[in-house]
């Protein structure tokens, strides 16, 4: 794919296995966007830990932090292939 979007379940696991599975589909320009990344949002909190945690770990980078408003923050990035 040329674009993922990740704005499924809000949990830190499915969160984290959205981003995972959808890695196989992914190819070197594959634009990766993540929604609802704000922490002090009870939504929020496992899309943001899922998130980081997959930057600290390698299997992402981000190119783009986009904040609307207070309540909408999300993230562009790519998979590190």
């Amino acid at each position: 794919f040329d674009l993922i979007f990740i704005d499924g379940g809000h949990d830190y696991k499915t969160v984290k296995t959205d981003i995972n599975n959808m890695r196989k589909f992914a190819h070197r320009e594959t634009l990766l966007v993540i929604d609802d990344l704000t922490p002090w949002l009870p939504w929020g909190i496992g899309p943001t830990r899922a998130w980081v945690k997959a930057l600290f770990e390698g299997v992402i980078t981000q190119h783009m932090l986009y904040v609307d408003r207070i309540t909408r923050i999300w993230a562009v990035g790519k998979y590190a292939i």
